[in-house]
């Protein structure tokens, strides 16, 4: 479970035991985003944070606690009636342009940021390869923002 003294870890998880350095635009400005995207996504998410590892991506989803991504598929496809989910925590790369875009309409004009903020939750599903709740509402989303 090493290599070079390194432990294997899920790259879904929230923790990947490497030291990066803070996000460029760290500070009080991207604690207001954080919140906005927090309230426009209220319990589809328990966190929305600043990403560390995040380079070329605008979003990612982590799974935080004890259960991952994949014990989630798992334990659904055995016993869909469990329900069984991993607590997500939505991590935006406050670099990426098209975060900078949102953070941009945040006070001008919230309904749109709050449809950047759904669109970036619905990318992150996808990307950790999660269903999302609604495709044809998607579809339409990105639609109305085009």
């Amino acid at each position: 479970m090493k290599y070079n003294d390194k432990e294997f870890r899920s790259v879904d998880s929230d923790d990947l035991g490497i030291e990066n350095e803070e996000p460029k635009e760290a500070g009080e400005d991207n604690n207001e985003v954080l919140k906005f995207v927090k309230d426009a996504l209220g319990d589809k998410v328990s966190e929305v944070i600043a990403s560390k590892k995040l380079v070329s991506h605008p979003v990612c989803m982590t799974a935080k606690g004890g259960i991952s991504f994949e014990m989630e598929k798992y334990f659904n496809a055995m016993q869909p009636e469990a329900g069984m989910k991993a607590q997500r925590c939505l991590e935006l790369n406050m670099n990426h342009d098209a975060v900078k875009k949102m953070k941009e309409l945040i006070g001008t004009d919230d309904e749109k940021a709050k449809k950047y903020a759904e669109i970036f939750y619905n990318q992150a599903l996808l990307i950790a390869g999660l269903p999302i709740d609604d495709p044809s509402g998607y579809a339409d989303l990105v639609s109305s923002i085009m």
